[in-house]
Formats: C-alpha cells, structure tokens, sequence
C-alpha cells in the first residue's frame, strides 16, 4: 500500500515536471498533491505522522520546485494558482514533525514563493477562491517561520543563505501562534525566520492581503474567510509589517470588517488583536482618523457584563490597543488629541465598568488579571487629563480601582498598576481641589475690591 502510494506521488509530480507547459497538467498535479497529504485537519498521531512522511517525500521529489514554478508559468489560470496555493499550504502545515516543515519552508523560500503567492493574489484580486487559497498559503508560511530553531540547523547543514539582517519583533506583542510555536530569541534563528516574511512584505503582501480582507467584508456572506485574513494581518504586523500593512489601509479595512459581522466572537477577537497588532507609531495617526477610538470603546461597552474567558480575551486586547493609540510623544504620557477622541466615544465610562466586571468575574483566572492590569493602566493614561480624570471619579473608578486590587491582592502587576493608577486619580482630584481653592479666592478677592 505504501509502496503503491509512493509510486503515484512520484507518476503525479514526473508529470507535472514533463508538461510544465500545460494547465490542465499543473491544476491536476496541484490537486493531487493536496490529496497525497492527509491534510492538517488529521487529528491522530498516526494520521499526522503519515501527513509528516508524505510532505518529506513529496518535497524531497522536488514539489516544492514544481508547484512554485507552476505558479510563475500560469499566472493567468485561477484554477492553477488556487489549486497550487492550497497545495503549498499543505505542504507547509504538514505533520507535527517540525523538522519537516522547516524543511519544506526552506525549499519554498528558495524557490521564490513568496513572489510567486503576491503575484497570484494580485493578479486575480476579484476571484475569492484564489483571495482564500493565497491567504492561507500566507498565514501558513508565517506560522511555519516559527519553527525557526529547526530551520537554522537545517540552513547549516544544507547551506541554505541565512540573511544578515533581522526584524525586532515586540516580545509583548507576539502573536497567539508565535507563542504557541515557543519561538526562539536566538539572533540565528530570528534571521532565518524573518527571511520568508520580508521577501512577502518586500514582494507586497501588506496590499495583497489588505485587498483580500476588503473583498470578503464586501462579498462573503460568511466572517471566516475574513477572519482568517485578520489573523495573517496580525502575523505580518507582529513580524514587523505593521508599517506597510498601514501603508496599505489595514486599520480602516479591520474596523469596515468589524462593522460588517458586529456579532461573530471569532472575527471580533481577531479584528481586535489586528488593531492593537497595527498601532505603532507609524499608524497611530491614521487609525485615530479611521474611528478606532470609537470601535474600541464600543467594544469595551458591548462587554460589561463577561461571562467567558475569550470576552475577557477581546476586552483585553480592546485595553491594549487603547493604551497603544493614546500613547504620547516625548514626554507626555498621553496623546491629548487621543484622549478627547476617547472621552467623546465614553471611555471615561466603559472602563471603570469593565474593571468592575472583571473583579465580578467568579473564576479569577489569569485571562481575568490580565484585563483588571490593562484596565488599570487605561485608568491611569485617562487621569492624565484633569477633565477626563473627573468624569472618571464621577463613574467610580476609585472604587473600582480599589475593588479590583482586593481581589487580585495576589498578582504583583494588578497591585503596582494599582497603586499606579489611584496615584493618578489622587493627583487630579488634588489639582481640582486646588484650582477650585484659587477660583474662589479670586472670587473673594474681586468682591472684596468691589466693596
């Protein structure tokens, strides 16, 4: 049976590589090698083990050549660029063996793929088919560049070229995947697995996919297909895209996408984590025009009462990216402009009410800290103004912020963040009194010269 099965892999690809000129060759051989792959799906050790062994021989036989080049030569033909793209994906994601995928990733970014997925995606950027294929090639690579530690032993030992520059990545803002993968710090590693992503940043993913999330919103009747286009944003911008992805109009593309399916958990959490992934500070500008203020504080609303840990999850990366728009310059801790933007769209309001249901939160998880932490932090950017810092004494964030520090009487960044914050309400609340103070003593002092 093995046997028999290598046999046909290896009839499949020796015709593809014999008719490289013929389409409906390529788009059968595409297809077939999706077949070969027990694809990602296989839940048992013995089904991905066999998608594992069948990845590695099929990229051994040259696939990885063969479909890249299959790309070059009929970019025209949708059916063969989306056919192809899903075979990438499947190749890359293969398995569990990492070894194999950072193979298959290597022999893929030395073919020239990450040109090959832009051109496709440019090229048919009207045919959701081929926009669902590209996208998830894309995310697919980004994730396999996780397993960078497997790739540089790889790169060594096969003389693969390791390039000489690196991307910082934000440890704080690694995306779920990158975190679920365990990437490694090592600089060796962060060069070999940067590589992919700037040849797909440099070939002009950041248009490519950003179009692609416009298409869905506009035409899918169903939020996955943009839901998984929101999280390839986040991986790009999490490796260093953020930039050109705002460049591209991801900020104002994420909130049209958040507006168009206002109730799907799934692309809400990852409209979120976009947002808060895009706001760098060659992008605060843009998004602050775009309404994200007012998306974000609506978000924090529609949450008051949290009842699971993934509403804790999106209220906190809501918090997050609130704290990266209002960030100031220089040093202001605060964006002023920012700040009116907030207190306009009510988040004077929202979130003392959040901190308030986090507190109520009956399983005081780690999600649950997490969000008190970032919702104090928000607190404490807020009562930078004295105005702001008013209206939220006048929503009982004293309370809330005292609430929050007993229950969490445990967790060191809850208490310091805290005390933080209730140094920063004590702060306004004293300039208040004073200015008070100097107002009636210039009101008495003007009645006095009067008489």
């Amino acid at each position: 049976m093995r046997q028999r099965q290598q046999s046909r892999e290896a009839t499949v690809l020796e015709m593809m590589k014999a008719f490289a000129d013929s389409a409906t060759v390529q788009l059968w051989g595409a297809r077939n090698v999706c077949l070969f792959i027990p694809c990602v799906a296989v839940s048992s050790m013995d089904g991905k083990k066999a998608s594992s062994a069948a990845a590695e021989r099929l990229r051994a036989a040259g696939a990885c050549e063969l479909l890249s080049s299959a790309l070059f030569i009929h970019r025209r033909s949708a059916g063969v660029q989306e056919a192809a793209l899903r075979a990438v994906a499947c190749l890359v994601s293969a398995g569990t063996h990492t070894s194999v995928r950072a193979h298959n990733w290597l022999t893929l970014r030395d073919a020239g793929i990450a040109e090959a997925i832009v051109a496709a995606m440019t090229t048919h950027g009207s045919n959701m088919s081929v926009q669902d294929a590209g996208i998830k090639a894309v995310i697919e690579l980004a994730r396999a560049t996780g397993h960078a530690d497997a790739a540089v032993r790889l790169a060594s030992a096969e003389g693969h070229q390791a390039p000489a520059t690196t991307i910082t990545i934000s440890p704080s803002r690694q995306c779920t995947q990158c975190i679920q993968d365990q990437l490694t710090t090592c600089p060796v590693a962060c060069n070999a697995r940067d590589t992919t992503i700037r040849q797909l940043l440099n070939a002009g993913a950041s248009g490519a996919v950003v179009a692609a999330l416009r298409l869905f919103t506009r035409l899918s009747r169903q939020p996955c297909q943009a839901t998984a286009a929101l999280n390839t944003i986040i991986a790009l911008a999490d490796r260093g895209g953020a930039p050109q992805l705002g460049a591209a109009g991801a900020g104002e593309a994420v909130l049209a996408a958040l507006q168009r399916y206002p109730r799907d958990a799934s692309l809400s959490a990852a409209a979120l984590a976009a947002i808060r992934a895009l706001a760098t500070p060659h992008n605060r500008a843009r998004l602050r025009r775009a309404g994200t203020c007012t998306a974000l504080v609506r978000s924090l609303h529609s949450r008051e009462t949290l009842l699971d840990r993934e509403r804790l999850a999106q209220c906190s990366s809501s918090l997050q990216a609130v704290q990266m728009l209002a960030r100031g310059g220089g040093r202001s801790l605060a964006d002023a402009a920012t700040l009116a933007r907030l207190a306009r769209a009510g988040a004077c309001e929202a979130v003392p009410d959040v901190l308030h249901a986090a507190v109520r939160y009956n399983e005081h998880c780690y999600v649950a800290a997490r969000m008190a932490a970032d919702a104090l932090s928000v607190i404490h950017l807020l009562s930078a103004d004295a105005g702001l810092a008013a209206r939220l004494s006048r929503a009982d964030a004293h309370g809330a912020v005292a609430s929050a520090m007993r229950a969490y009487c445990g967790d060191a960044e809850v208490q310091r963040l805290g005390q933080v914050a209730k140094r920063g309400l004590d702060r306004a609340a004293a300039r208040r009194c004073h200015s008070r103070q100097l107002q009636r003593e210039a009101a008495m002092s003007h009645h006095l010269r009067q008489d």
